[in-house]
């Protein structure tokens, strides 16, 4: 009797834990189902305040505008380097560029690098996949990895805007379109393959990336004679460091009259319009499908570009506005308010925790970015410092060491090899006349310089022992 007890007692206890597994199982299923989709839409070199939601004069982005209108437009967001695959590491880890390892372009991201996309896909059942520009590969752009493996459309190297190689899910073919618009192509592909799980998408348009042209039909959208030239372009260049003579954006800078300037920039303002254009077709597809409630959509870019702005053109080891400043939007309908506008500071580093909380993973404490979600829920939340930091290392093959911080109001630069600069935003938003020197703002320079040295000290910057 005592045997068949306990052989009852058994299988009662087998079936409670069958039973509490059915419904851990049910209740992950649940919130799986609960996890938002999630878009992130990612362009190539686009300056601050190059679209009409940051009050741009004549670029047309009604599709941009809308995202600003429906969602949070984050005013003060700073890439922590201008460059293209030191800003993808960035977004991936959420660490700065001296940690992850990727402080330029050229070395790849560590193969066992830990990436919210990997996070997303192996703990939250997230169909991860990428569109467009890939500049991390350890093996080549058909197999990304890092998570980004459900779907692969990557351009091929070298790349051009028509006719231009391209891999799709591990073949390569050739875009059969202007390249803009394929991504666009792909994009609303993807959306529409994985509509019935949790997914992630990272949509990286090459535009509005130098060789700068027009897109088919937009030739006379911006005619060049009718656009203004940047007020900044007239500089004293002995007002800079003089070890950045020799950079990209100085020397790409030479040669160029006002006639082209004016027309490079015809073609960067027709060129976002194009990328606009290919946005509202995704946005129109999550409509259609009925996934705009449940689709987190972010806009955001890797880098700026100076079109003559500070007598630059391209970009390089120079953090003004134009380079290290851009545009930031997130419309999630569950949770943001239309039309809201944020001022707070805010860095790229900032994403990948914030996608790992809306997905409900755990992120890892080596990142080193901050949740938006915090300040979504209350733009004027008291715990979020107002600060985040800016670094460079060298640009093909050439040093161009620096390290900076940007605050509510202060812009700190320290070029280790050369002298500093010190920008008050609020009173000079042109970042035309350097405090470093000025008395007044001693305290300012003492303060930041403390706040900059104890965050090299705690990430570890290997540019201190140098």
């Amino acid at each position: 009797m005592r045997e068949v007890r306990k052989r009852e007692s058994l299988r009662s206890l087998a079936l409670a834990v069958l039973a509490m597994v059915f419904v851990a199982v049910l209740g992950g299923v649940a919130r799986a189902a609960d996890r938002p989709n999630i878009i992130l839409i990612y362009t190539d070199d686009q300056a601050a305040n190059m679209t009409g939601f940051e009050g741009h004069p004549i670029i047309k982005t009604p599709n941009l505008d809308r995202l600003a209108r429906e969602g949070v437009h984050f005013t003060r967001c700073y890439v922590p380097t201008p460059q293209c695959a030191p800003s993808r590491a960035c977004v991936l880890t959420g660490q700065y560029p001296h940690t992850n390892g990727v402080t330029t372009n050229g070395p790849v991201l560590p193969k066992d690098a830990d990436t919210f996309t990997a996070r997303l896909r192996n703990t939250a059942g997230y169909a991860c996949g990428i569109v467009g520009k890939w500049h991390l590969s350890y093996d080549t752009s058909a197999e990304p990895g890092f998570g980004l493996v459900d779907y692969v459309a990557t351009d091929g190297s070298p790349w051009k805007w028509e006719n231009c190689k391209v891999w799709v899910q591990g073949k390569q073919k050739t875009a059969d379109k202007f390249l803009t618009d394929w991504h666009g192509d792909r994009a609303v592909e993807f959306i529409e393959k994985f509509r019935e799980k949790p997914f992630f998408l990272w949509l990286c348009f090459r535009a509005p990336h130098a060789p700068l042209v027009y897109p088919p039909g937009t030739e006379r959208l911006y005619p060049p004679e009718s656009i203004d030239l940047p007020k900044t372009m007239d500089i004293d260049q002995r007002d800079r460091p003089r070890s950045l003579a020799g950079s990209a954006p100085v020397t790409g800078f030479k040669g160029k009259n006002e006639d082209k300037i004016r027309k490079a920039r015809s073609q960067y303002y027709a060129m976002i319009t194009r990328i606009d254009e290919n946005v509202g077709r995704l946005l129109d597809r999550l409509d259609a499908l009925d996934l705009q409630d449940n689709t987190v959509v972010v806009f955001a870019c890797d880098n700026g570009w100076c079109l003559g702005d500070h007598g630059l053109y391209a970009k390089g080891p120079f953090f003004y506005e134009e380079l290290v400043r851009g545009p930031l939007l997130i419309r999630y309908p569950k949770l943001t308010r239309p039309g809201t506008r944020i001022d707070r500071v805010v860095s790229l580093v900032d994403l990948a925790p914030t996608f790992c909380e809306l997905a409900g993973v755990t992120p890892p404490i080596t990142m080193q970015g901050r949740s938006l979600l915090a300040l979504i829920r209350d733009p004027k939340a008291p715990r979020h410092a107002d600060e985040c930091f800016l670094e460079y290392d060298e640009q093909k093959n050439r040093k161009f060491p620096a390290r900076g911080i940007v605050t509510s109001q202060y812009k700190l630069i320290d070029y280790l090899q050369d002298t500093d600069v010190l920008y008050d935003l609020k009173r000079d938003p042109a970042e035309m006349d350097n405090k470093i020197s000025d008395r007044d703002y001693a305290a300012v320079v003492k303060v930041l310089r403390s706040r900059l040295q104890l965050w090299r000290e705690q990430t570890e910057d290997p540019q201190l022992n140098k």
